[in-house]
């Protein structure tokens, strides 16, 4: 095979599969699958003690010897593609399959239906040479799709984000620190103001000064409390530092802001 060609996984074969039993215990294959969820419900268990919970249109890529067992709450059609990736410059993760939910790509969808039918006008040495890049292709772009993982763990740390969201919005007026907002979690503060930064795109020290700053914007537009009294309330250490910080984030000053604002609401 050209060297070109030298990187491409080795399509095994498809297939059209039924599952009406409740329970698959623990098994493993030596093969990657990609399974399509065609109809029915159910949820996967990993070793881990992970758990993945899937419905109709929902899609797994399963690399080698992922240990696993299925429940099934509704019996399920599937579409499986079976590949070896050997040889391709992309590593899994057996103990976390990528999952997609609700795949509606009318492409991928039509070519994991070409990729599961066995028939075929070519001949065969074309054929398997065909299918081989064609899966590839497949596989490629379903691992560019962003997965939606939510494991009993990621639930659990998705939980506490909001968790500390809501604490920050609570308490904006008295927290001295941010890491306040951890110290009640059974979680290192570190690793969760890396993960509050991932979700919301902003620190947990940004976001507490917006909340605070939107505060600020909310009394001087709706009161007459005087700016010290402003400060206090939104948590400032001192009138002085409130005014330095307002005119950072807005571009003017609380004074102006309100001769702007005042009469018309909260802007």
């Amino acid at each position: 095979m050209p060297g070109s060609l030298k990187n491409i996984a080795i399509f095994i074969n498809g297939y059209t599969r039924y599952l009406e039993m409740p329970n698959y215990g623990w098994h493993r294959h030596n093969t990657m699958e990609i399974i399509y969820i065609k109809s029915g419900a159910g949820k996967v268990n990993f070793q881990n003690s992970d758990t993945i919970e899937f419905k109709k249109n929902d899609l797994f890529i399963y690399w080698p010897n992922t240990v696993h067992a299925i429940e099934i709450t509704r019996p399920c059609e599937e579409i499986v593609i079976k590949l070896n990736p050997i040889g391709l410059h992309t590593t899994g993760d057996e103990g976390h399959p990528h999952y997609i939910s609700d795949l509606d790509d009318e492409f991928l969808l039509n070519e994991l239906l070409r990729l599961s039918q066995k028939r075929s006008t070519h001949s065969p040495k074309t054929s398997e040479q065909i299918k081989n890049l064609r899966a590839t292709a497949l596989l490629f772009e379903l691992l560019n799709i962003e997965p939606l993982i939510e494991t009993k763990e990621e639930v659990s740390i998705l939980t506490k984000l909001e968790q500390v969201k809501a604490f920050l919005e609570n308490n904006f007026s008295k927290i001295f620190s941010v890491s306040e907002a951890t110290d009640h979690l059974d979680i290192s503060y570190e690793y969760l103001r890396h993960r509050f930064k991932e979700k919301y795109s902003i620190s947990m020290k940004q976001y507490l000064m917006k909340v605070r700053i939107d505060h600020a914007k909310w009394l001087l537009s709706n009161s007459k409390t005087s700016l010290a009294e402003v400060a206090t309330e939104c948590g400032f250490d001192n009138e002085r530092y409130f005014c330095t910080r307002f005119r950072k984030e807005t571009g003017t000053t609380p004074g102006v802001y309100r001769k702007r604002t005042q009469g018309y609401g909260f802007i």
